[in-house]
């Protein structure tokens, strides 16, 4: 799949590329980096606009505080702290 692109450039640009670029392919290297610039170009200023849309006046969430899980119900066994069987040969 091939794509041709056609880009209109006044005579004092086109002179200096020509003056500049000995082969083709390293103006078709040129032009596919401007594109692919463009192109990202493009994103950046979508990526700007849905970050403007983002409701900056909600308050920011409040850091939770040790013990602020407690009403979870979460209880450790009384033998949470002793070494395990499985790690027995690392603690030697």
């Amino acid at each position: 799949m091939s794509y041709q692109l056609t880009i209109e450039l006044s005579e004092d640009i086109g002179r200096e590329l020509e003056s500049r670029f000995t082969s083709p392919q390293q103006l078709t290297s040129l032009m596919s980096g401007l594109v692919r610039i463009y192109l990202r170009k493009e994103q950046l200023q979508d990526m700007l606009g849905l970050m403007a849309e983002i409701d900056e006046s909600a308050e920011p969430r409040p850091m939770p505080r040790f013990g602020s899980g407690r009403h979870l119900g979460i209880h450790l066994s009384a033998d949470f702290d002793e070494p395990l069987d499985d790690f027995a040969e690392y603690m030697q």
